[in-house]
């Protein structure tokens, strides 16, 4: 063997003894890479296990309760913020096993996502899933996990529905920029391998070019993506300089890139929660006012019909005797009075229903049942009431309950209290909007010293309101009456009629 086929020898071995040495390091990185994902997937999984198995309205995820599905959306969505790694995490019930063998011999068993948050997965993208494809985890274990392709999914156990099992499934990617970094690193091994041969074989300004390019590696490596190597020529170094450069470029445009995608998720995340909170927020409202409303139809039930009744039945029992007794003339009269109160009781019922839902807002519209009101508030109070609409207005059905408790509300306090002997009514569009008033010439009354929070009246319109999109305006000051506009998003236009309904 001669001194060139010795130097080959030794230049083959030591270039397959570096990449031997890479590639152990690349699989050893590889490996504490995917355990560091599997770590985390666990967490994930095992926090919002932990998470669901506290809430009390798990018990009434399956009757379709909206707090429970809002709370278990977000224990996931809290899991999923646990590790940059998880792209989904779901809630999956297991239905009951299916008689039937299938290829291994085992029966197979399948389960639904009631809830999932995330990016959509190819092995939760249907609301089934195969549960012999999940790492359902064995005693004493709390969670396991295990790769699937090039993910790892990992599954917790939770309880829902009186002690129901339940499974809480996440997703992670595995990282594959391991893979770029250890590509960098062959090549530098590979890089100082020709630097050895040219030392030997070529002249020192040959050395001088791939000197730049090991210094050009060397700043890349130490995250300096600005730096280009300047290589002369037009042999294979001047097209690894090139290529090098082409690599730099791409490398600083993708970090550019996921700085920005980063910063964006960051962003969107910041809304979905606030977004969340808000949701939560106008649920609990929508409660309370619900709640209130309940109370205070209790109360008018209590404090009025079932008291009028109540004394029908006690008068009934008194004419009853009066008839065993032969007083014919004092039973009529009970009977007449009898027959008032029982007539008094039905207006009232009838009173409490319309206030509920007016038929004639299902019956004749939003109008008639606004002039209906109208004229109660112009019998009852004595003031003049008017109603004027936009002619060719139209709106939406969806809109027309907010209008109506909208204006129910404000006539009824400015007949209660503002004193007033007018109250008039208007509705148009303006621009994309359609716009109420409701304006009196009461007395009027600060508007910062309106009602405290809980009370049902402008806190209802407002909130109300914003449920429906839209908001609500006050102006009033003492001796000034007062206005209450209410403001809808829409769009369109028209001219205006005047209705005044009967007054007394």
């Amino acid at each position: 063997m001669n001194a060139r086929t010795k130097l080959t020898f030794i230049l083959v071995m030591a270039i397959v003894s570096i990449l031997g040495l890479q590639g152990f390091s690349f699989f050893q990185e590889r490996r504490r890479a995917i355990d560091t994902v599997r770590a985390q997937a666990e967490s994930a999984a095992t926090a919002a296990a932990i998470g669901i198995s506290a809430m009390p309205e798990r018990r009434t995820l399956s009757s379709g309760d909206a707090a429970a599905a809002t709370a278990i959306q977000t224990a996931l969505l809290r899991a999923q913020t646990v590790s940059s790694y998880v792209l989904q995490t779901a809630l999956v019930i297991p239905r009951p096993p299916i008689e039937g063998l299938d290829s291994a011999g085992d029966k197979t068993r399948t389960g639904d996502v009631v809830a999932s948050v995330g990016e959509p997965t190819s092995l939760l993208a249907s609301g089934e899933v195969r549960l012999d494809l999940l790492p359902l985890p064995q005693p004493p274990r709390f969670s396991d996990a295990r790769n699937i392709g090039s993910q790892i999914a990992a599954v917790a156990v939770t309880e829902v529905d009186d002690s129901r099992e339940a499974y809480v499934v996440v997703i992670a990617t595995l990282d594959e920029t391991i893979t770029a970094g250890r590509g960098v690193a062959i090549l530098l091994g590979v890089a100082a391998v020709a630097t050895l041969i040219f030392l030997v074989v070529v002249s020192r300004g040959f050395t001088r070019r791939l000197e730049k390019l090991a210094e050009a590696a060397k700043r890349l490596g130490e995250g300096d993506l600005s730096y280009r190597v300047d290589v002369e020529g037009r042999d294979e170094i001047a097209a690894l300089g090139e290529a090098f450069n082409r690599m730099a470029e791409a490398v600083q445009s993708n970090r550019v890139a996921l700085a920005e995608a980063v910063s964006d998720l960051a962003r969107a995340s910041a809304e979905l929660e606030k977004q969340v909170d808000e949701n939560r927020r106008l649920l609990e409202q929508t409660v309370g006012a619900v709640d209130e409303e309940r109370r205070r139809l209790a109360t008018e039930l209590h404090d009025s019909t079932i008291q009028s009744l109540h004394s029908a039945a006690m008068q009934a029992e008194y004419l009853e005797m009066l008839i065993r007794r032969g007083r014919v003339e004092d039973a009529a009269q009970s009977l007449s009075e009898l027959t008032k109160r029982l007539r008094d009781a039905t207006d009232e019922l009838r009173r409490i229903l319309f206030d509920l839902r007016p038929p004639t807002l299902d019956r004749g519209g939003l109008l008639s049942s606004l002039e209906n009101r109208l004229r109660e508030a112009a019998e009852i109070g004595q003031v003049r009431c008017t109603l004027e609409v936009a002619e060719g207005l139209e709106i939406p059905q969806d809109k027309e309950a907010v209008i109506y408790r909208f204006c129910q509300e404000a006539i009824a306090n400015a007949v209660k209290h503002s004193s007033a002997s007018t109250i008039s009514v208007r509705m148009w569009k303006s621009s994309d909007t359609l716009r109420v008033e409701v304006k009196d010439d009461g007395k009027g009354f600060r508007v910062e010293d309106q009602a405290p929070p809980g009370h049902f009246g402008l806190a209802g319109m407002r909130e109300r309101a914003k449920m429906a999109g839209g908001r609500v305006e006050i102006r009033s000051a003492p001796g000034q009456g007062t206005r209450v506009e209410l403001i809808l998003p829409v769009g369109g236009g028209g001219r205006s009629n005047t209705h005044e309904p009967d007054a007394t």
